[in-house]
C-alpha cells in the first residue's frame, strides 16, 4: 500500500510510519517539521514538507504526487497540535492554530486526496477519546473542539465517500504513555489500569485496513482502556 501520514515525523505518527514501512508499505510523511529523528528513514519512507494550515500548499503537494504518478491507498490524518492550560490564558492565535491545523487542515487534506486519487480506499482520522461526549475540558478546549469537529467530519463524509468506495473512520486514543496530561493515578482514572502504547493504536488501524473490516465506515473507535466511559472514579 501507499500511505500518507500527516504529522508523521514524531511520536505516534513516526511510530505508525516505521511500522507500516517495515511491512513493505510505501509511506509519505507530510509535515512542516524539520526534525525527523524518530523516523527510521528507509527507501519506504519519504518526507514531504507540507503545512496543513496553507490550503494552496496542501493542494500543490497532492498535485505534485499525482504528477509523479504516485497513487495513494490510505490517508491517515494524524497531525495534531495540542495546547494544555486554562482556556482564557490561551491567546486567539493559539486557538486559531489549533482549529486550522487539527480541523480545517484535516478537511483540506481529505478533500485534496479524494479529488485526486482514484486508488484511495481508506481515510483514518486520529481523534481523541471521549470527544463525542458533551463534557468540556477547560484545559484543552481548543484541541477538544477541533477533535469534536473531526468526529462530525468522519460521520458526515461517510455516506458520500462510501459511494466512492472509500471507508472513513476515526481511531481515538485516550491517554498514551507519553501524554503531557497524564492522570496522577492511572488505575483510578483508566479502568484497564494502564496507559495506551503506540502498538494499541496501530493494531486498531490495521484492523480497520483489513479486508475483513470492509463493512465499517463512519465509525469512531476509542482506544482508551475505558477512560471517559464515566467521569468519576468508579465504573
Amino acid at each position: 500500500m501507499n500511505i500518507i501520514i500527516t504529522g508523521g515525523s514524531k511520536r505516534l505518527g513516526a511510530f505508525l510510519a516505521n511500522q507500516f514501512s517495515n511491512n513493505d508499505n510505501s509511506v509519505f510523511i507530510l509535515t512542516k517539521s524539520g526534525n525527523h529523528e524518530e523516523l527510521n528513514i528507509t527507501s519506504n519512507i519519504q518526507v514531504v514538507y507540507c503545512d496543513l494550515r496553507d490550503r494552496k500548499n496542501v493542494e500543490q503537494v497532492i498535485q505534485q504526487m499525482a504528477s509523479d504518478r504516485i497513487e495513494i491507498d490510505v490517508l491517515i490524518n494524524n497531525v495534531g497540535t495540542y495546547h494544555f492550560g486554562e482556556s482564557l490564558d490561551m491567546s486567539p492565535d493559539i486557538f486559531e492554530d489549533l482549529i486550522q491545523t487539527n480541523l480545517l487542515g484535516l478537511f483540506t487534506m481529505t478533500k485534496a486526496c479524494v479529488d485526486t486519487f482514484s486508488s484511495l480506499k481508506h481515510i483514518i482520522n486520529i481523534g481523541y477519546a471521549g470527544a463525542n461526549s458533551n463534557i468540556a475540558n477547560n484545559y484543552n478546549l481548543g484541541y477538544l473542539i477541533a477533535k469534536q469537529g473531526a468526529n462530525q467530519l468522519t460521520k458526515g463524509l461517510a455516506p458520500s465517500l462510501g459511494r466512492k468506495g472509500v471507508q472513513i473512520n476515526t481511531v481515538s486514543p485516550g491517554h498514551i504513555f507519553n501524554s503531557v496530561d497524564l492522570p496522577s493515578d492511572i488505575c483510578a482514572e483508566i479502568p484497564l489500569g494502564r496507559t495506551a502504547s503506540y502498538n494499541d493504536i496501530y493494531n486498531v488501524i490495521t484492523f480497520i485496513l483489513n479486508e475483513q473490516s470492509s463493512y465499517i465506515t463512519g465509525a469512531n473507535i476509542d482506544v482508551s482502556g475505558g477512560y471517559n466511559c464515566c467521569f468519576v472514579n468508579n465504573v
